[in-house]
């Protein structure tokens, strides 16, 4: 009787890789930090505590929630181009900084755009009676 010949598994095509946070979330490593979002939980999905990876290196483009410098002290909001160019609070409230235009020497000391976001799920509200 001759050898068997020998195949390969199957499964060889899915052999599990391990992930790494930092492969997935730094792309420039010597331009990104981690922040913790104090206070409370905001609209857009940051939680209380949530642990942010900010790009410093990144721009800013309609729609970015970003770290700005606002009267010494770093803040979160949403950056807003068009049709006019504003600082979104991210609390819910519709507030909002009014930016001076882009031609102007007024404008907004960005510190980083926030890349990634990662929330503590054990410790978040849920609603199940949302008020309608």
């Amino acid at each position: 009787m001759g050898m068997m010949p020998k195949f390969a598994s199957p499964a060889a095509d899915y052999v599990e890789c391990r992930l790494s946070l930092d492969e997935i979330c730094i792309s420039k490593p010597s331009a990104t930090y981690l922040l913790r979002a104090a206070g409370q939980a905001m609209a857009v999905g940051i939680h209380a505590d949530a642990l942010l990876v900010v790009d410093s290196s990144a721009t800013p483009v309609h729609g970015s929630i970003i770290v700005a410098a606002e009267e010494g002290a770093h803040v979160l909001r949403r950056l807003r181009l068009y049709p006019y160019r504003a600082l979104e609070f991210l609390d819910g409230s519709g507030r909002e900084t009014e930016l001076g235009n882009e031609d102007s020497e007024e404008g907004i000391e960005v510190f980083g755009v926030v890349m990634y976001c990662v929330n503590d799920m054990r410790s978040c509200e849920w609603d199940d009676l949302p008020v309608i």
